[in-house]
């Protein structure tokens, strides 16, 4: 009888462990798909900038506006795709160029 309650409790012991382990796969899957959906979001908002001409894209920032159906609105709140385009000269070069900065964000 003994060896029947030690052989529970160990299957019991492993279930839980197992339990556990299945939740932080669950949890970890579901950051790297968060993760996953915002970069092809922000890969999506410098293409938009990438077909523009150089002189239109003036400087400043601005958001926009997330396709519908999107799986981060679906999972968070206040999701935002957020940009910003700022103006550099290279000290060296003297050349002036154009730095876009999209940002992806939301609260858990």
């Amino acid at each position: 009888m003994i060896e029947l309650v030690i052989a529970v409790m160990i299957i019991a012991v492993a279930a839980i462990a197992s339990f556990q382990f299945l939740v932080y796969c669950d949890k970890f899957v579901s950051r790297a798909t968060d993760r996953i959906v915002a970069a092809n979001l922000a890969r999506e908002t410098m293409e938009m900038f990438y077909g523009r001409d150089y002189d239109s894209l003036g400087t400043g920032s601005g958001s926009v506006s997330l396709p519908a159906g999107n799986i981060l609105s679906s999972r968070h709140t206040n999701v935002k795709r957020e940009y910003r385009i700022n103006e550099h000269t290279d000290s060296g070069t003297g050349n002036v160029y154009k730095v876009i900065l999209v940002t992806v964000s939301w609260d858990k």
